[in-house]
């Protein structure tokens, strides 16, 4: 199901499109890596932000804020989570 409606798209680096095959394929990442890997392959392949939510499962907010921190912060900061203040590990 590809979505017709114009959509903002992502330009994902040459790099970066192996990197995701590579996880994607090998799928030995958590299923939120896997989800995120495959968010940023669909807006790379034109789908819009509706559509790319539905076909993975996620909110339309998380595939925007995928997309800005792509763009913003690289690859990495987009599949993972940065750490969260006051989280200091088991107690």
């Amino acid at each position: 199901m590809k979505a017709h409606a114009r959509s903002q798209g992502l330009k994902l680096k040459q790099t970066d499109r192996g990197v995701l095959e590579a996880l994607t394929r090998r799928g030995r990442e958590s299923v939120r890596v896997l989800k995120r890997a495959r968010v940023l392959q669909l807006l790379s392949e034109g789908w819009t932000v509706v559509g790319t939510a539905e076909a993975v499962g996620v909110t339309q907010t998380t595939v925007r804020t995928l997309r800005r921190r792509y763009r913003d912060e690289g690859l990495n900061a987009a599949l993972h989570e940065r750490p969260r203040p006051g989280c200091n590990g088991p107690g």
